[in-house]
């Protein structure tokens, strides 16, 4: 029975036949990403003229879920100041659904988020 269990799960996750086990990933270039694109939000930080000006790229692993909304994000690099505000940008990303013989799938990606900010310092 118990083998009859395992072969039935495999199958199941081999056809993606909807089983909750079943959860395919797949890492696609950034462009690709980028054509399924639907909204961008722009980075929101204050600006703040007396303050510290910093640019810089932040670059973010995310996963896109199967309905398009951005479900896991992860910093590789970028100035540690800036990087909060590319996540909470990214967060907001939405995608159409990536298929694979048209079903969707969880997508892997790259996503660099060019930010110029402006701030406080705190000193008077």
């Amino acid at each position: 029975r118990l083998t009859a269990l395992f072969i039935t799960l495999g199958f199941s996750y081999l056809l993606g036949s909807g089983n909750r086990f079943a959860t395919e990933q797949i890492a696609v270039k950034p462009e690709t990403a980028e054509a399924l694109l639907i909204h961008r939000e722009e980075p929101a930080c204050q600006k703040d003229p007396d303050g510290t000006r910093v640019t810089g790229t932040v670059v973010v692993r995310i996963t896109i879920g199967r309905s398009g909304k951005v479900i896991h994000t992860r910093t590789i690099s970028g100035p540690k100041l800036l990087q909060p505000v590319g996540l909470a940008a990214v967060r907001k990303y939405l995608y159409r659904p990536y298929l694979l013989s048209g079903n969707p799938v969880e997508v892997v990606t790259i996503v660099s988020i060019p930010i110029d900010c402006i701030f406080h310092t705190g000193q008077a």
